[in-house]
């Protein structure tokens, strides 16, 4: 696996033993001693514990499933009559005629080789490149976003120099106009 998997048991009194062993009834983590333990009680006799080494690394422990007909059980069963995941619970009552009810160990154990993993495979990566391909294409648009943005800005301010340039064009005329005419008008008062 992974990441480090230490013991639960030993990890609620602080110790740091590593969990060598995952009982699926109780959905724990167990390190060497506290697998002995375990399976010393007769409540735990039937539990279904596994070496977490036969777990594939890309499936979490906390993904483990309660059984939706029997709450108090875990999915650690599956039916391949019915395509389904169940609990140990389920099999006398609803996979008893079932001819392949598997431990989930043993029936994922060869799963990433199937045609169906593979094409899931396939179309999981294709999903990635189309998400990659969008924020790709997301950013690329921000930047020419960003990029028109600018010219733009640098539009308006051009637009904004040529009317402020008019206007002074205007008011230096105007005021020489003003002039002009002040000074003949001034001129004919004089005379």
């Amino acid at each position: 696996m992974a990441t480090a998997s230490f013991c639960d048991l030993c990890s609620e009194e602080n110790k740091s033993s590593s969990g060598t062993k995952f009982c699926s009834d109780c959905a724990e983590r167990l390190c060497t001693d506290c697998t002995k333990s375990h399976d010393r009680f007769k409540a735990f006799k039937a539990n279904h514990v596994i070496d977490i080494s036969t777990i594939a690394s890309y499936i979490p422990l906390s993904a483990t499933k309660i059984c939706t007909v029997h709450p108090d059980m875990l999915t650690d069963y599956y039916c391949t009559d019915h395509e389904i995941v169940c609990c140990r619970a389920c099999i006398p009552k609803d996979h008893r005629k079932c001819e392949n009810v598997l431990p989930l160990e043993h029936a994922s154990k060869d799963v990433n080789k199937s045609a169906l993993f593979t094409i899931v495979m396939l179309q999981i990566n294709h999903l990635v490149t189309t998400l990659n391909d969008l924020h790709d294409n997301r950013e690329s648009n921000l930047q020419s976003l960003l990029k028109t943005k600018s010219v733009i800005t640098k539009q308006i301010s051009a637009v904004k120099s040529r009317l402020l340039k008019q206007i002074d064009d205007v008011e230096r005329d105007l005021h020489a106009k003003l002039s002009s005419l002040h000074r003949k008008h001034e001129m004919e008062i004089y005379k």
